[in-house]
Order: structure tokens, then sequence, then C-alpha cells
């Protein structure tokens, strides 16, 4: 004997569309609840006794948890898709911090939720975060603070630009979405479809030079409580980062900030919180020509600076 298909009585109703839909609405709902699951194994496997530092996303950064040393830090897997906002491991111990631009913004809009589930965090406004995270507001924040002088040369359009230069898409990190262009053809292939994706693209100088500066700062109050300097060399004059060989043995770290410098990044920076990193290049009067703001934790910082100032850089957060 066959069995009638049971339906819930709002389906039985339905026509195919109908049925697609509710079919696909529960698989959405399922999906949201294996990731709510999925955030409280994690929390729950974190040693609530140490940890303090909870880095997320999830990255490729192995060697920091090491290198912070003790347990006290972790990593967290906490994605734009997952609206759940995990309890902290030790409530009113643990500080959330960003790995990604985009979760420096997130935590930034989740902020009053995420300090009355107990986390500690130090973010400024969203707005701020995406003012300097996003490099076409940045370029337009720049502008409007008059400090354009510290930035590439920005092309308004691709017969407008000075080849070789740099294509940047506005949202992207890790060297994503950045290439070195020849010609206005080669502009116009690489953004072909710009306009249907709402993708946004910048043309920039191509600045030349072996030598490449990502300095890391931790703000309250736009006031800094701790920068270092990461210098490395390249092979090569004209790159985009990661496309470049590295000259490891030339690599080196320092808390000696020429003033100037210091003073440069921190008129960007009125008004925020929280950790950033700064990439840039050294004009031949030694003016920095800054490539990008990240607004989260720096790879520099992560993993290339010397264990030991990692570890009191990150205590500064407790000062």
């Amino acid at each position: 004997m066959k069995t009638a298909l049971s339906l819930d009585p709002t389906e039985a109703t339905m026509g195919t569309a109908g049925l697609a839909r509710a079919g696909r609405e529960r698989m959405a709902s399922a999906r949201k609840q294996r990731r709510a699951v999925r955030l409280l194994d994690e929390v729950a496997a974190i040693d609530a006794s140490q940890a303090r530092y909870i880095l997320t996303p999830q990255n490729d950064w192995h060697s920091f948890v090491k290198r912070m040393g003790g347990g006290c830090a972790a990593m967290l897997r906490w994605k734009e898709q997952d609206e759940t906002i995990p309890l902290p491991p030790h409530p009113h111990e643990c500080w959330l911090l960003p790995t990604e631009d985009e979760a420096a913004a997130r935590i930034a809009k989740l902020r009053e939720p995420l300090v009355r589930e107990g986390w500690k965090v130090l973010t400024a406004p969203e707005h701020v975060v995406q003012q300097l995270s996003n490099k076409a507001r940045f370029r337009e924040f720049a502008e409007a603070r008059g400090l354009l002088a510290f930035l590439p040369t920005h092309y308004t359009s691709a017969d407008a630009a000075v080849y070789p230069c740099v294509l940047k898409a506005a949202e992207g990190a890790y060297g994503q979405g950045t290439s070195i262009v020849q010609s206005k053809a080669a502009v116009l292939a690489s953004t072909a479809g710009a306009a249907a994706t709402g993708n946004e693209w910048l043309l920039q100088e191509l600045v030349r030079g072996k030598l490449e500066y990502a300095t890391s700062l931790l703000c309250r109050d736009g006031t800094l409580l701790d920068a270092i300097t990461t210098r490395y060399e390249y092979a090569a004059d004209e790159y985009v980062w990661p496309d470049v060989k590295e000259i490891r043995t030339r690599r080196t770290s320092s808390r000696d900030i020429i003033q100037s410098h210091k003073a440069v990044m921190a008129s960007f920076l009125d008004g925020y919180d929280g950790f950033c990193n700064f990439n840039y290049k050294l004009r031949e009067d030694g003016t920095p020509c800054i490539f990008e703001v990240n607004t989260r934790i720096g790879a520099d910082l992560a993993c290339d600076v010397p264990a030991s100032w990692l570890r009191a850089f990150f205590q500064k957060l407790d000062t």
C-alpha cells in the first residue's frame, strides 16, 4: 500500500514555486542552526581560564596563538553569515578583535549587543571604520582632511592615467583585487562589468621602490597607545604584494618610529579606537606615501614582529 505524502497544512495549498520557496527557507533555517551550534562548540573549546584575546574570523596565522603564549589567545570563525552573537568564554575578560576589515565593521556595528553579552571591544563608530578601510572612501576621507599629499596620485579615468599604474578594487585585503596595468585597454578589460556588479575600482600612481613599510598602531580616543613598524625589502621595484619575492634576511621591526611619520598617521586617526595598520612606501624626500589603512590587526604584527613586542602590544589593551 502506498503512503500519501505528508505536507504542512500551509504547504498543501502552495503551488510548485511556493513549495520550492518553503524548501529553501527550511534549508536556510537549518544552516543557521548548524552555524549557531558550531559557534557554541568553538567557544566551548577555548580554554576559558586562559584565553583573553579572541581573534575573528579564523585565518592562517598559525604562529600567532603560539607566539602569544600561555594559551591567552584563540581564533573564532565568526563570519558575516553567522547571525548568532557568540558568548565570550570568560565574560567581561575577553577581547573580541578583528583579523579582517569586514569583521572590524561588524564589531563596530554590533558593539552594544557584544558588550551586553560580556565581550570587551575597542572600536570606532562603524562609519569611521568604513571610511578608512574602503579604499574609495579612504581617498575621499583624505581629501576632506587635506591629506591627499600622503596618498598615491589618483587618476580619474583610464584616459587620464600615467602607465604603468595600479588598478585596485575598493574592497579587498592581502593584495586581492590589486594589479599593475600597462594600458587603457588593460583597465577596460579588467573592469568590464563593474557597473553591473556594483564593484568600485581606483586607478593610482605606481609608486616604485623595493622597500615597503607596515606600521601597526593601537589607538584609544585618537591617542596612540603603541606602534611598531616593520620594514620589508623585495626583489623588484615594481610589484603588487604578494606577487613578489621578499628578501627576508633584511626584514626589520622597530618601535623607534620617525616622529613626523607618526604624526602623519595620527592625522588620519582622529576619533579612531582600536587596532589599525598602515601600508606605505617613502618618497625620495622621506614623506610617507600611504597605500591603505587596514582597520584590523595586521599580519605584520601577528606574525613578523618579535614575540615579546607582540605580547606587550596586546597588553596595552588593558592599560
